[in-house]
Protein backbone atom coordinates (compact mmCIF):
# COMPACT_ATOMS: atom_id res chain seq x y z
CA UNK A 1 0.00 0.00 0.00
CA UNK A 2 2.76 2.45 0.95
CA UNK A 3 4.65 1.72 -2.26
CA UNK A 4 1.48 2.29 -4.28
CA UNK A 5 0.85 5.62 -2.51
CA UNK A 6 4.45 6.69 -3.14
CA UNK A 7 4.14 5.85 -6.82
CA UNK A 8 0.78 7.57 -7.31
CA UNK A 9 1.96 10.63 -5.35
CA UNK A 10 4.91 11.04 -7.69
CA UNK A 11 2.60 10.58 -10.66
CA UNK A 12 0.28 13.25 -9.21
CA UNK A 13 3.11 15.79 -9.39
CA UNK A 14 4.00 15.22 -13.03
CA UNK A 15 0.88 13.73 -14.64
CA UNK A 16 -0.92 15.31 -17.55
CA UNK A 17 -3.85 17.45 -16.36
CA UNK A 18 -6.33 15.00 -17.92
CA UNK A 19 -4.99 12.23 -15.64
CA UNK A 20 -5.12 14.15 -12.36
CA UNK A 21 -8.70 13.42 -11.39
CA UNK A 22 -8.24 9.66 -11.69
CA UNK A 23 -5.00 9.72 -9.68
CA UNK A 24 -6.54 11.95 -7.03
CA UNK A 25 -9.52 9.66 -6.67
CA UNK A 26 -7.24 6.64 -6.29
CA UNK A 27 -5.44 8.43 -3.45
CA UNK A 28 -8.47 9.81 -1.68
CA UNK A 29 -8.46 7.24 1.13
CA UNK A 30 -4.76 7.36 1.81
CA UNK A 31 -5.00 10.25 4.30
CA UNK A 32 -1.81 11.03 6.18
CA UNK A 33 0.12 8.48 4.18
CA UNK A 34 -0.53 10.69 1.15
CA UNK A 35 0.74 13.77 2.96
CA UNK A 36 3.99 12.00 3.83
CA UNK A 37 4.27 10.60 0.33
CA UNK A 38 3.78 14.03 -1.21
CA UNK A 39 6.59 15.29 1.00
CA UNK A 40 8.90 12.56 -0.27
CA UNK A 41 7.77 13.08 -3.87
CA UNK A 42 8.32 16.83 -3.56
CA UNK A 43 12.01 16.24 -2.88
CA UNK A 44 12.41 14.44 -6.20
CA UNK A 45 12.47 16.01 -9.68
CA UNK A 46 8.91 16.63 -10.82
CA UNK A 47 7.20 17.96 -13.89
CA UNK A 48 6.39 21.61 -14.52
CA UNK A 49 3.54 22.80 -12.35
CA UNK A 50 4.14 20.29 -9.53
CA UNK A 51 2.91 22.76 -6.90
CA UNK A 52 -0.32 23.25 -8.81
CA UNK A 53 -0.85 19.50 -9.05
CA UNK A 54 -0.02 18.95 -5.39
CA UNK A 55 -2.71 21.46 -4.46
CA UNK A 56 -5.29 19.16 -6.03
CA UNK A 57 -4.88 16.47 -3.36
CA UNK A 58 -5.24 18.40 -0.07
CA UNK A 59 -8.46 20.13 -1.09
CA UNK A 60 -10.27 16.87 -1.76
CA UNK A 61 -8.95 15.36 1.45
CA UNK A 62 -10.11 18.37 3.46
CA UNK A 63 -13.63 17.88 2.16
CA UNK A 64 -13.54 14.45 3.83
CA UNK A 65 -12.74 16.10 7.16
CA UNK A 66 -8.99 15.49 7.12
CA UNK A 67 -6.48 17.97 8.55
CA UNK A 68 -3.31 18.36 6.51
CA UNK A 69 -0.44 20.84 6.47
CA UNK A 70 -1.29 22.45 3.13
CA UNK A 71 0.95 25.50 3.09
CA UNK A 72 3.76 23.85 1.14
CA UNK A 73 1.44 22.45 -1.50
CA UNK A 74 -0.39 25.74 -2.00
CA UNK A 75 2.68 27.98 -2.05
CA UNK A 76 3.06 28.40 -5.80
CA UNK A 77 -0.03 26.93 -7.53
CA UNK A 78 -1.29 30.26 -8.83
CA UNK A 79 1.99 31.01 -10.56
CA UNK A 80 1.90 27.62 -12.25
CA UNK A 81 -1.75 27.95 -13.19
CA UNK A 82 -1.05 31.39 -14.63
CA UNK A 83 1.61 29.91 -16.90
CA UNK A 84 -0.69 27.16 -18.15
CA UNK A 85 -3.87 29.24 -18.54
CA UNK A 86 -3.46 29.56 -22.28
CA UNK A 87 -4.55 25.92 -22.70
CA UNK A 88 -8.35 26.19 -22.38
CA UNK A 89 -8.91 22.51 -21.62
CA UNK A 90 -6.35 22.63 -18.80
CA UNK A 91 -7.98 25.76 -17.39
CA UNK A 92 -11.33 23.97 -17.12
CA UNK A 93 -9.74 20.93 -15.46
CA UNK A 94 -7.90 22.94 -12.81
CA UNK A 95 -10.88 25.21 -12.22
CA UNK A 96 -12.82 22.13 -11.13
CA UNK A 97 -10.02 20.34 -9.28
CA UNK A 98 -8.94 23.38 -7.26
CA UNK A 99 -12.44 24.47 -6.27
CA UNK A 100 -12.15 22.83 -2.81
CA UNK A 101 -9.16 25.08 -2.01
CA UNK A 102 -10.61 28.22 -3.58
CA UNK A 103 -10.62 30.00 -0.22
CA UNK A 104 -6.81 29.87 -0.08
CA UNK A 105 -6.54 30.97 -3.70
CA UNK A 106 -8.86 33.99 -3.59
CA UNK A 107 -6.27 36.29 -1.97
CA UNK A 108 -3.67 35.50 -4.63
CA UNK A 109 -6.22 35.84 -7.43
CA UNK A 110 -7.33 39.22 -6.08
CA UNK A 111 -3.69 40.37 -6.01
CA UNK A 112 -3.30 39.48 -9.71
CA UNK A 113 -6.62 41.19 -10.46
CA UNK A 114 -5.50 44.46 -8.81
CA UNK A 115 -1.91 44.48 -10.07
CA UNK A 116 -1.74 47.16 -12.77
CA UNK A 117 1.70 45.92 -13.76
CA UNK A 118 0.26 42.59 -14.90
CA UNK A 119 -0.68 42.00 -18.51
CA UNK A 120 -4.30 42.43 -19.54
CA UNK A 121 -4.56 38.70 -20.26
CA UNK A 122 -3.36 37.82 -16.74
CA UNK A 123 -5.87 40.16 -15.13
CA UNK A 124 -8.68 38.94 -17.39
CA UNK A 125 -7.84 35.38 -16.39
CA UNK A 126 -7.91 36.33 -12.70
CA UNK A 127 -11.28 38.05 -13.16
CA UNK A 128 -12.76 34.96 -14.78
CA UNK A 129 -11.55 32.64 -12.03
CA UNK A 130 -12.64 35.05 -9.29
CA UNK A 131 -16.13 35.31 -10.74
CA UNK A 132 -16.35 31.51 -10.68
CA UNK A 133 -14.83 30.95 -7.24
CA UNK A 134 -16.47 33.89 -5.44
CA UNK A 135 -19.90 33.50 -7.02
CA UNK A 136 -21.43 32.72 -3.63
CA UNK A 137 -19.42 35.37 -1.77
CA UNK A 138 -21.05 38.72 -2.60
CA UNK A 139 -18.81 40.60 -0.15
CA UNK A 140 -15.75 39.50 -2.13
CA UNK A 141 -17.34 40.21 -5.51
CA UNK A 142 -18.57 43.65 -4.44
CA UNK A 143 -15.18 44.63 -3.06
CA UNK A 144 -13.51 43.58 -6.31
CA UNK A 145 -16.16 45.36 -8.39
CA UNK A 146 -15.24 48.67 -6.79
CA UNK A 147 -11.65 48.28 -8.00
CA UNK A 148 -12.53 46.94 -11.45
CA UNK A 149 -11.84 48.45 -14.84
CA UNK A 150 -14.42 48.52 -17.60
CA UNK A 151 -14.31 44.90 -18.80
CA UNK A 152 -13.85 43.26 -15.37
CA UNK A 153 -16.70 45.40 -14.04
CA UNK A 154 -19.08 43.84 -16.56
CA UNK A 155 -18.00 40.31 -15.60
CA UNK A 156 -18.25 40.88 -11.84
CA UNK A 157 -21.48 42.88 -11.93
CA UNK A 158 -23.52 39.86 -12.99
CA UNK A 159 -22.46 38.11 -9.78
CA UNK A 160 -23.21 41.18 -7.67
CA UNK A 161 -26.62 41.46 -9.30
CA UNK A 162 -27.43 37.92 -8.17
CA UNK A 163 -26.81 38.98 -4.55
CA UNK A 164 -28.32 42.46 -4.75
CA UNK A 165 -29.58 42.67 -1.16
CA UNK A 166 -26.20 41.73 0.31
CA UNK A 167 -24.24 43.98 -2.04
CA UNK A 168 -26.26 47.16 -1.49
CA UNK A 169 -25.07 47.86 2.09
CA UNK A 170 -21.44 47.53 1.01
CA UNK A 171 -21.90 49.88 -1.94
CA UNK A 172 -23.81 52.39 0.19
CA UNK A 173 -21.14 52.36 2.89
CA UNK A 174 -18.49 53.14 0.29
CA UNK A 175 -20.28 56.09 -1.32
CA UNK A 176 -21.10 57.46 2.16
CA UNK A 177 -17.47 57.55 3.31
CA UNK A 178 -16.12 61.14 3.21
CA UNK A 179 -12.91 61.60 1.27
CA UNK A 180 -11.74 63.74 4.18
CA UNK A 181 -11.66 60.63 6.35
CA UNK A 182 -8.57 59.47 4.44
CA UNK A 183 -5.21 60.87 5.51
CA UNK A 184 -3.13 60.75 2.34
CA UNK A 185 -3.84 61.91 -1.17
CA UNK A 186 -3.25 58.40 -2.50
CA UNK A 187 -5.87 57.04 -0.12
CA UNK A 188 -8.34 59.71 -1.22
CA UNK A 189 -7.64 58.92 -4.86
CA UNK A 190 -8.26 55.22 -4.31
CA UNK A 191 -11.50 55.90 -2.43
CA UNK A 192 -12.71 58.29 -5.13
CA UNK A 193 -12.28 55.60 -7.80
CA UNK A 194 -14.05 53.03 -5.64
CA UNK A 195 -16.90 55.46 -4.97
CA UNK A 196 -17.36 56.10 -8.68
CA UNK A 197 -17.58 52.35 -9.37
CA UNK A 198 -19.92 51.87 -6.43
CA UNK A 199 -22.12 54.70 -7.68
CA UNK A 200 -22.45 53.15 -11.15
CA UNK A 201 -23.31 49.81 -9.55
CA UNK A 202 -25.98 51.50 -7.41
CA UNK A 203 -27.39 53.23 -10.46
CA UNK A 204 -27.61 49.93 -12.31
CA UNK A 205 -29.25 48.36 -9.26
CA UNK A 206 -32.00 50.98 -9.25
CA UNK A 207 -30.61 53.06 -6.38
CA UNK A 208 -30.25 56.34 -8.27
CA UNK A 209 -31.05 58.53 -5.25
CA UNK A 210 -27.71 57.59 -3.71
CA UNK A 211 -25.86 58.68 -6.86
CA UNK A 212 -27.05 62.26 -7.41
CA UNK A 213 -25.19 63.79 -4.43
CA UNK A 214 -21.93 62.55 -5.97
CA UNK A 215 -22.65 64.51 -9.16
CA UNK A 216 -22.84 67.84 -7.35
CA UNK A 217 -19.97 70.32 -7.47
CA UNK A 218 -17.70 70.02 -4.44
CA UNK A 219 -14.31 71.34 -3.29
CA UNK A 220 -12.78 67.97 -4.23
CA UNK A 221 -14.06 67.05 -7.72
CA UNK A 222 -12.42 63.64 -7.99
CA UNK A 223 -15.45 61.45 -7.36
CA UNK A 224 -17.66 63.51 -9.67
CA UNK A 225 -15.03 63.41 -12.42
CA UNK A 226 -14.45 59.65 -12.18
CA UNK A 227 -18.19 59.03 -12.08
CA UNK A 228 -18.98 61.15 -15.14
CA UNK A 229 -16.24 59.44 -17.14
CA UNK A 230 -17.27 55.97 -15.92
CA UNK A 231 -21.02 56.06 -16.48
CA UNK A 232 -20.93 54.97 -20.11
CA UNK A 233 -17.98 52.54 -20.06
CA UNK A 234 -19.30 50.80 -16.92
CA UNK A 235 -22.70 50.20 -18.46
CA UNK A 236 -25.00 52.77 -16.84
CA UNK A 237 -28.24 53.26 -18.75
CA UNK A 238 -28.94 56.88 -19.79
CA UNK A 239 -32.67 56.68 -18.94
CA UNK A 240 -32.46 57.41 -15.18
CA UNK A 241 -30.00 60.24 -15.83
CA UNK A 242 -32.25 61.90 -18.41
CA UNK A 243 -35.28 61.48 -16.16
CA UNK A 244 -33.49 63.04 -13.20
CA UNK A 245 -32.24 65.92 -15.35
CA UNK A 246 -35.80 66.66 -16.46
CA UNK A 247 -36.96 66.61 -12.84
CA UNK A 248 -34.24 69.07 -11.87
CA UNK A 249 -35.15 71.40 -14.74
CA UNK A 250 -38.83 71.28 -13.79
CA UNK A 251 -38.02 71.98 -10.14
CA UNK A 252 -35.75 74.92 -10.97
CA UNK A 253 -38.29 76.45 -13.31
CA UNK A 254 -40.93 76.36 -10.59
CA UNK A 255 -42.94 73.55 -12.18
CA UNK A 256 -43.63 75.47 -15.37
Amino acid sequence: MIAQVDYLSQRLLDAAPEQLKGIRNALIRSGRRLHKALGRAGRRPAGRGAALRAAVAPGRLRRRGRTLAEGRALRHPLTCWLRSKRTPSHYTIFLDLLRPVRGELLVGLAAVFRDRERSESDRTWATTVLSAYAGDRPEVLTDLLMDAGNKPFAVLFSGVLSHRDRALPLLNDTVSTPLESKKTDDEKEALAKRQANAAVALLRLGQSDRVWPLLRHSPDPRVRSYLIHGLGPLGAEPGPLVERLEQERTYRSGGR
